[in-house]
């Protein structure tokens, strides 16, 4: 599109190529990407913790006796809960972030169809005035300069249509 701005003539991009360079370029796409991928890694997580080893190390002394100390292990068994709240709360996180990646993608679609089509209708009347403007100004000023070198058209109404042929341009 920065192109348009400098040559005006040149065609306006496809829609495709127009649509991958915005999403490419919006942040606010890769931020929900981000997220999405935040939410499935964490879904991951719950899913993997159905167990809790721990490790322990245990010092203890009865009066008048030397202090033991000694390694210990622990571990919790799901017979009850298998983490499901852990797992249902990662999964709804999962379905939010997938949902706000999908409406900021369509956003993101509709904007650049919106504002394609606005710049492809302004080149079409931008080319369509070139083409009727542009010979008729061209004409008249070639008519005003004929009628100044015969003495029936004064500098003044030469220089306006001069001007107009110029702003056509």
């Amino acid at each position: 599109l920065r192109l348009l701005a400098t040559d005006p003539a040149s065609t306006v991009p496809p829609l495709e190529a127009t649509l991958a360079s915005a999403m490419s370029a919006r942040a606010d796409l890769r931020a929900a990407q981000s997220r999405l991928k935040r939410a499935a890694a964490n879904a991951d997580l719950q899913r993997a913790q159905l167990l809790n080893l721990t490790a322990l190390l245990d010092v203890s002394k009865e009066s008048g006796s030397a202090s033991a100390t000694g390694p210990g292990a622990g571990m919790t068994l799901p017979i009850f809960n298998a983490n499901r709240g852990g797992r249902r709360r990662a999964g709804a996180e999962l379905e939010r972030a997938a949902l706000d990646y999908s409406a900021v993608r369509q956003q993101i679609v509709s904007e650049v169809r919106t504002e394609h089509a606005a710049l492809a209708g302004a080149m079409e009347t931008y080319q369509a005035i070139q083409a009727t403007s542009l010979p008729a100004s061209t004409a008249i000023a070639t008519q005003l300069d004929e009628r100044l070198r015969s003495g029936r058209e004064s500098e003044v109404s030469v220089m306006q249509a001069r001007r107009t042929l110029l702003s056509a341009r």
